[in-house]
């Protein structure tokens, strides 16, 4: 049992929990638009270092286009799930003060779809200066992350940031090698409750991903409840053939997970399954279970590597870098720090209850989060 803030969707039976997240969430995003930061913070909603990390990359990649002849007349760039619409807003920043740094006119040929599900965050994303700022190469499309409506091969990056963890999961456990489902209700306004399906059951395999998901539950612990991130993986496989792998298109995900049975097993089994549903609001989310769409990625053909965070950080802008909250409630800050700028924040980082060895850059503790990327696998 976990316990939220508030929650309205209420069930009166136990369903699976793809069915319940994919219903609460739409609710969720629909009504409550960029006023979910009053729920929860985000790691890019302030912070630009994977934006700006992401943006060196990608800079670089097209100048390596050029320089062979092949970058196309227009540079086509997703991002599904907006949030506050600040994760593109550094991106596309940052790429227009490369080009004014070195000469260059890729800023201009970008064509940067922002997708969502909610036309409410669209709406409210739209207004705002930052983004409103790069208006001439942003086009902003209602949509479905697990089922985007274009079907040309000409997307040359994908990128999103805790989306994938709010896309409908199923919950399952293995049990003396049986796959059971655990099933779900909202029990109240602050309570998701879980209970383990015991009679043997096929009904997850109606979502797919057999194979995968089956090869998966093999390496996973007996008696914990294992989010199977089949939402994600239904959108890395459809985003998967809108992309144009041919030019060396790279799909980026951002997103709290984990990437093997270790980092599960962590935690006591108890501990795991009271907290594997978390409660934002009335948004449900849930770890996103990286090593499973490890396997969905290789049965398409393709290459994923997924890193920690701040790992991916630290490797492209050669520093060391520290994931941190400052402060509380809708001012705080959720993101990274270089160890420059934690000693211009030590104050604050005092304040939030950071240690004095934290703060020096001695210790840094695993946040949580992993950069996973999707690109075409490379011939042998």
């Amino acid at each position: 049992m976990h316990k939220g803030r508030e929650s309205e969707r209420v069930s009166e039976e136990f369903v699976s929990f793809f069915q319940l997240q994919k219903q609460a969430n739409e609710e969720y995003y629909s009504r409550k638009g960029i006023n979910l930061y009053e729920d929860f913070g985000t790691t890019v909603s302030k912070s630009s270092k994977v934006s700006v990390a992401q943006a060196l990359e990608f800079y670089a990649r097209l100048a390596k286009l050029e320089r062979e002849g092949r970058l196309p007349s227009e540079i086509n760039v997703h991002e599904y799930g907006i949030g506050n619409g600040a994760f593109a807003a550094f991106f596309l920043e940052t790429m227009k003060k490369l080009d004014e740094k070195n000469s260059t006119r890729y800023y201009e040929k970008i064509m940067y779809v922002l997708g969502d599900i909610s036309k409410k965050l669209l709406e409210d994303v739209r207004k705002r200066k930052e983004v409103n700022a790069h208006a001439k190469v942003i086009e902003f499309i209602e949509l479905d992350a697990t089922n985007p409506p274009f079907n040309k091969k000409n997307v040359l990056y994908m990128r999103s940031s805790e989306v994938w963890d709010d896309l409908p999961t199923i919950l399952l456990v293995k049990k003396k090698n049986e796959v059971l489902e655990a099933l779900t209700l909202m029990k109240n306004e602050q309570e998701v409750e879980m209970k383990i399906q015991m009679q043997k059951t096929d009904a997850w395999k109606q979502h797919g991903f057999e194979k995968e998901i089956t090869e998966m539950m093999k390496a996973m612990p007996e008696e914990y409840a294992i989010p199977v991130s089949v939402g994600a993986a239904q959108s890395l496989e459809k985003c998967s053939q809108i992309m144009d792998f041919e030019r060396g298109a790279v799909l980026d995900v951002i997103d709290y997970g984990f990437t093997n049975a270790e980092e599960i097993t962590g935690e006591p089994e108890e501990m795991w399954n009271e907290f594997v549903v978390r409660v934002y609001g009335t948004q449900l989310t849930v770890d996103v279970n990286f090593l499973f769409l490890e396997k969905v990625a290789e049965n398409l053909r393709l290459q994923a590597k997924t890193l920690q965070t701040t790992e991916y950080l630290e490797n492209v802008l050669s520093e060391k870098i520290f994931p941190v909250t400052l402060g509380t409630g809708k001012k705080a800050y959720v993101g990274y720090l270089t160890g420059k700028e934690m000693a211009e924040r030590k104050s604050e980082l005092k304040k939030s209850g950071y240690s004095k060895e934290f703060i020096k850059g001695k210790i840094r503790e695993d946040d949580g989060y992993r950069a996973m990327r999707i690109m075409k696998r490379k011939s042998k």
